[in-house]
């Protein structure tokens, strides 16, 4: 097999990882609109799994590069092909870019739902925590009113 082919074959892959761990992104959205941690969680197992697979097979995409142009970058040994291979590899690395944008925007949406889900449990937290402080602190001033005490202006002239 040539190194273009391979080359080729490795950016299909990625390309399908990165879209499989872009649907992995979009139904992790709705897990945590819905909060299922269970399903969170097993996402983000799944997640890993893809991560882990995508950068064994970059780490083999650069090695085949480094063999084939020592010194040179993917985007350099592309430009040095011939004409078909060239565009065919500058397709593959517009769509691999591509599905990399579409997953980056989704991870940021999920980190703003997360960031807002823990602010609304802090929120809870403390509104929560000022009850309980607000009900001891109620007791404690009942406490006070029910036992007798002398007042600094009830003293005899």
């Amino acid at each position: 097999m040539s190194i273009q082919l391979s080359i080729i074959e490795f950016m299909e892959k990625l390309i399908k990882l990165h879209g499989s761990l872009h649907q992995l992104a979009k139904k992790k959205t709705d897990v945590i609109k819905v909060g299922d941690i269970e399903t969170l969680t097993q996402l983000m197992k799944d997640e890993q799994k893809h991560v882990k697979a995508i950068e064994m097979l970059n780490g083999k995409l650069v090695g085949i590069c480094e063999e084939a142009a020592p010194g040179r970058t993917l985007t350099e040994f592309i430009n040095s092909l011939d004409e078909k291979d060239r565009s065919q590899l500058i397709e593959l690395q517009k769509q691999l870019t591509g599905e990399a944008k579409k997953l980056k925007e989704v991870n940021d949406l999920n980190q703003e739902l997360l960031e807002q889900s823990l602010q609304y449990i802090w929120l809870n937290l403390d509104l929560f925590s000022g009850d309980i402080l607000s009900l001891q602190y109620s007791k404690s001033l009942t406490n006070q009113e029910e036992s007798p005490s002398a007042s600094i202006f009830e003293s005899k002239a």
